[in-house]
């Protein structure tokens, strides 16, 4: 949907730029199906390489890898299509709905004239065109001042913004649960521990549904898990309350259960980890992976502020009881050693004594001997008597009961033993990558034992790999883009000058970062950046394709008149195709859900707390880069006639 939203206002681009110029000839005394067929045949490159420039831009992300890119795969591949069809639609539809359908007189007074009479778009129109001779008369202080504004706004970011985050923060309607604690229980011991964390879960009434289990897959096993599920909190209650504000009152009910650790994770949206801070250590050794891992998680949870959930993989010490026979005096004693191992398991799982087939079954049962149940007791082994060749003597007399540590699995990822720790944010206002960042510079000045490797992984290993494709993508589209312009313009100047608005957009996304107070989005803010790039260049390829026409139709005209004359004459078509793309998106940037079907208008909806940050980026960095394009291209098409004639002056003055 988000696809359809941005195609939107990228559809009629084309359209505007023919119908525009049909206008401009209309106004000048051309017939109304000369004009469409002038405007289709006139404007068809300059339309086809803006609309192959976006595409362009878009194209890298359809190969977008990864879990995040099957998450946003759909986005560019849904602008690929609607900017195929939105060309097909300016090259021929419109002209042949204007030859047929279109006014036969033109909005502009008259073909020299730009005004329209429309009051603001007249008093625009008449101010840009007084400043558009300052910055063509000046371009080395225009072009000066535009970079130092830029550079301001850079270093501002730089100082004061506010970090990064993975995806935007949602308010999450489910979470997950999971059940820890120490010891080793039986099924029904983990289903009464499970029952009274259901108990106290279910007191809150604003959870709509809840699933408990007990146990855990075999990859979750870790950390004496008894049981996991989780919960739907109730998105419209009649309290008002927020998903968030439920799931904050479910971590308090179950805060204080007695020998029972819950852990309630939400589930905000987008791909899903265990864990928002996931540290995995691996070594040569399990004694060295043990204790970094328990130093680590000390550090995580005694010296880190803001972390919530903090737990690892390492389970709980339980106690396993083994039975040492010294086989020697009890072969002077003349005790049979499988006596010894019969009696024991008769405090235990019984001796079997034989099977038997009831008439109702086809499987045999087997028949077990053990003590009452009050007399089965590790203590009880020490009145535990065998026969022997001097009678009834106790186990005691040559038995020992050693006690030693559990162990249930050794965990081994790629050759190397491994642990794990898992972490989150105690809030929605703790920054993920901030927390990242301190931890992982108190790991870099550890000494570690030398085989020990210490990853962050999950949400952070896939926040680096996001940021490494989309690195590559911007890269890729710059260079698609660049081959497109070069093939159209034949010159490397208005190519990269063309491509400049690239890198105003990307500092009009900051300077929104700014004014709105909120994070980058790694995948969001990542994605408005990339396609800026193809939506940002087509305001430069129409007003320098006018330039070029211009400065060929009029020879006898200096530079500077015919720069003055391109920008007054595409100021029309760039505010239009502007506008449309913002004003697209504008509801969603503000934060503002329309919902035609309930008839209703919603502030701050999940819908839009999804696409938000990616609709303020794009409206921020297209109206930035869109008002310095109008400014900074003027001036830097001046720029060769500026050096040229300084070169001649400066040769004439060394000739006199």
């Amino acid at each position: 949907m988000m696809g359809l939203l941005l195609g939107l206002g990228m559809l009629i681009d084309g359209s505007i730029v023919v119908t525009e110029y049909a206008d401009r000839k209309i106004s000048e005394g051309v017939q109304r199906i000369e004009a469409y067929r002038l405007a289709s045949k006139r404007m068809f490159y300059p339309i086809l390489s803006s609309t192959a420039t976006t595409i362009a831009a878009f194209t890298p992300l359809i190969f977008w890898p990864g879990f995040t890119g099957q998450f946003m795969r759909f986005l560019p591949i849904a602008v690929f299509i609607v900017l195929s069809a939105s060309l097909v639609y300016a090259m021929i539809v419109v002209p042949v709905l204007g030859a047929v359908f279109g006014q036969r007189r033109s909005s502009l007074m008259s073909g020299e004239s730009e005004k329209t009479g429309e009051v603001i778009f007249d008093r625009i129109s008449s101010f840009y065109s007084k400043w558009v001779r300052v910055f063509a008369k000046n371009p080395f202080e225009t072009i000066l001042s535009v970079f130092f504004l830029l550079s301001v706004i850079i270093i501002s970011y730089d100082r004061f913004g506010k970090g990064t985050v993975y995806f935007p923060y949602v308010d999450p309607v489910a979470a997950e649960v999971s059940i820890r604690a120490r010891g080793n229980f039986s099924a029904i011991e983990s289903k009464d521990i499970v029952e009274q964390v259901e108990d106290r879960l279910l007191e809150i009434q604003e959870i709509k549904s809840l699933y408990l289990r007990t146990g855990s897959e075999w990859f979750n096993s870790g950390g004496d898990v008894v049981g996991r599920g989780f919960f739907e909190a109730e998105e419209f209650n009649l309290k008002g309350l927020t998903g968030q504000q439920i799931i904050d009152q479910a971590k308090l009910v179950v805060a204080n259960i007695p020998g029972i650790i819950v852990e309630i994770s939400e589930q905000e949206g987008g791909p899903v980890f265990e864990n928002p801070i996931e540290i995995g250590i691996f070594g040569n050794t399990e004694n060295e992976v043990v204790q970094v891992t328990r130093i680590v998680e000390d550090y995580a949870k005694n010296r880190v502020t803001g972390l919530a959930n903090i737990s690892s993989t390492l389970p709980y010490p339980q106690i396993e009881w083994k039975i040492d026979v010294d086989k020697q005096k009890a072969a002077q004693l003349g005790v049979n050693i499988s006596d010894v191992g019969a009696i024991v398991q008769m405090l235990t799982n019984g001796f079997k004594a034989g099977e038997y087939r009831p008439d109702d079954s086809r499987d045999e049962v087997e028949i077990r001997v053990r003590f009452k149940r009050d007399e089965r007791s590790l203590t009880g082994i020490d009145d535990l008597k065998v026969p022997s060749l001097r009678g009834q003597i106790p186990i005691s007399s040559f038995i020992k009961i050693i006690p030693k540590e559990n162990r249930q699995s050794v965990v081994r990822r790629n050759g190397k033993f491994f642990h794990e720790i898992g972490a989150a944010g105690a809030n929605k206002d703790i920054l993920i990558d901030e927390k990242v960042r301190e931890m992982r510079q108190w790991i870099d000045q550890q000494e570690f034992p030398s085989g020990i490797f210490v990853q962050f992984r999950g949400q952070q290993e896939e926040t680096e790999e996001v940021n490494s494709f989309l690195s590559v993508a911007g890269i890729t589209a710059i260079f698609l883009m660049l081959v497109l312009l070069l093939t159209q313009f034949n010159s490397f100047y208005q190519s990269i000058l063309i491509l400049s608005a690239v890198f105003m957009s990307a500092t009009g996304v900051l300077l929104g970062l700014l004014i709105t107070g909120q994070p980058f989005g790694t995948t969001m803010t990542g994605i408005g950046i990339v396609a800026l790039a193809g939506i940002v260049v087509n305001n430069n390829i129409v007003l320098i394709d006018t330039f070029n026409r211009l400065r060929d139709e009029n020879q006898n005209l200096a530079r500077y008149d015919v720069v003055v004359m391109a920008c007054k004459q595409r100021l029309r078509p760039i505010l239009l195709t502007t506008l449309t793309t913002i004003f697209g998106l504008l509801p969603l940037a503000a934060g503002v859900s329309l919902d035609i079907v309930a008839r209703s208008i919603e502030l701050g909806s999940r819908v839009v707390d999804w696409w938000q940050l990616l609709a303020q980026s794009i409206v921020f960095g297209l109206g930035f880069s869109t008002i310095l394009t109008l400014i900074f291209t003027p001036a830097a098409l001046m720029v060769p006639e500026s050096i040229k004639n300084y070169f001649n002056e400066s040769t004439a003055v060394e000739t006199s």
